[in-house]
């Protein structure tokens, strides 16, 4: 009975505290965890997002400078070709003018060759046919009117050509108006143009469209134009990362990495981040560095449930002692009793015996002076019996 009341007690007074304090620690680190890791994803996403503005922005700029660097076509297309055709960048210019089309290509400064699978007349027809009519086009209104984001997809509406097929990896897109804060509203009586970007796999072909339908394209080098965007990362004016930031395409194929790639960077990526378009085949990614994001929540939990679990110990202790204690002093007080009522009640029941039979010969005998005192030596063997077994009790 004693050892299961024992049992029961310290299944209450220590394994159930135990567990419970084991169970909030394991509730109190994974909180932690769920609540750094948001915070950690959080400011990953903003530098992410900081790092994709700029390069957006970059891209912005550069068709900018393409749009400025072909203003003094004076509204041709054939002259906007053979002047991008001088910039440092560009590969191979084309002009599409005229009823019947005529195409003219003109060779740029910087040397590149696209590759057999590149077909300049197939993705000049699809840029075509994804610009040929912009006032009935929605993008293209919303883009004049609302301005918006730097650059926005296009499509050719109905345009479900073999060529548009065989090339639909690639994507248009339409230069926004309204992005930068000194932009202008269009004028109506002024002939109107548009410029963008017709993407590819680590392809960029620059395109400008005039008001009387003649287009204009270019081909960069798009070692030349990695080199000019890479250049310029981490963003000027920002302090340099110190995980690493990788740059590459959608289909795993490294293209840039920055960043002070201290202790920790080296583990796969903990925040990724597809590119706005009209860089969307680029992905980055960010693996942060030890010293980022410590975890300064495990020592005051830990320490907390440490605490905890030595306090339950020190008292399951303490009180097993003092039960321990008391369970050897019963035991002695009973060994004591046991001893008294052996060696106090044998003499009085050997006393109570012979007077009780001195008691019946003096009867027999007729000696009533032997039996009165007699009697009295059983009375009072009785009464010292009853007292014993009082204190004793």
């Amino acid at each position: 009975m004693h050892q299961r009341r024992s049992t029961i007690l310290f299944v209450i007074l220590v394994i159930l505290p135990l567990a419970l304090l084991a169970w909030l620690g394991t509730y109190l680190i994974r909180d932690a965890e769920k609540r750094t890791d948001a915070s950690m994803q959080a400011i990953l996403a903003e530098r992410l997002s900081a790092a994709d503005h700029h390069l957006l922005h970059d891209m912005r700029q550069l068709t900018d400078r393409l749009d400025a660097w072909g203003a003094q076509s004076v509204g041709s297309a054939r002259l906007m070709s053979q002047w991008l055709a001088t910039h440092p960048w560009i590969a191979h210019t084309w002009s599409q003018t005229g009823q019947p089309v005529t195409i003219e290509s003109f060779e740029g400064r910087m040397e590149y060759q696209p590759g057999q699978g590149f077909n300049a007349e197939e993705q000049i027809k699809v840029i075509n046919e994804a610009t040929r009519k912009p006032d009935s086009m929605p993008q293209f209104a919303s883009a004049l009117d609302d301005g918006g984001p730097p650059f926005q997809r296009i499509y050719a509406p109905g345009a479900a050509t073999s060529a548009w097929q065989r090339t639909s990896q690639w994507m248009t897109y339409l230069k926004m108006h309204g992005y930068h804060i000194d932009d202008r509203p269009v004028q109506s009586e002024v002939p109107l143009s548009w410029s963008g970007g017709h993407v590819g796999d680590s392809m960029f072909i620059y395109w400008h469209r005039f008001a009387d339908g003649s287009l204009s394209c270019a081909l960069m080098n798009p070692q030349a134009l990695m080199n000019s965007l890479f250049q310029r990362l981490p963003q000027p004016g920002l302090a340099i990362p110190p995980g690493r930031m990788m740059l590459t395409t959608v289909k795993g194929i490294p293209l840039h990495e920055w960043g002070k790639k201290l202790a920790g960077s080296k583990t796969p990526p903990s925040a990724h981040r597809a590119c706005s378009e009209p860089l969307s085949q680029w992905e980055m990614a960010y693996s942060p560095a030890n010293e980022e994001f410590p975890k300064p929540y495990l020592f005051p939990i830990i320490l907390g449930v440490s605490s905890g679990i030595v306090l339950v110990f020190v008292v399951g202790w303490l009180y097993f002692h003092e039960s321990a204690g008391e369970f050897r002093l019963a035991q002695q007080r009973v060994t004591f009793v046991n001893q008294i009522s052996h060696e106090l009640k044998t003499p009085l029941t050997n006393i109570r015996l012979y007077a009780e039979m001195a008691a019946h010969r003096a009867e027999s005998q007729g000696d009533s002076i032997a039996k009165r005192q007699l009697g009295v030596v059983e009375a009072e063997t009785a009464r010292l019996d009853r007292l014993i077994q009082n204190v004793l009790n």
